[in-house]
């Protein structure tokens, strides 16, 4: 049987370049957010098929992809934070 999307996105987050991430690689966190965000973000991960975990790390990676670009397009507004 092959794999679902979502194990393949649990998977990729597991591989970096072809070698295979152990627990020393991840850094263990407790997160206390409302109910309605943990409801939302699990929507979101389903929707995705990702796991939990996938979705908050997929989230919070585009995020700083996202600032990354527009200091790049806009060199001196990111300067001035």
């Amino acid at each position: 049987m092959p794999p679902t999307w979502k194990q393949c996105t649990f998977e990729s987050n597991l591989h970096d370049g072809g070698k295979l991430k152990t627990q020393a690689d991840f850094v263990k966190t407790a997160l206390r957010i409302p109910p309605d965000l943990h409801r939302q973000v699990h929507e979101a991960a389903d929707g995705a098929d990702r796991t939990f975990n996938a979705e908050i790390l997929h989230r919070l990676r585009e995020s700083f992809k996202s600032k990354r670009s527009q200091q790049l397009s806009n060199p001196q507004k990111g300067n001035q934070q």
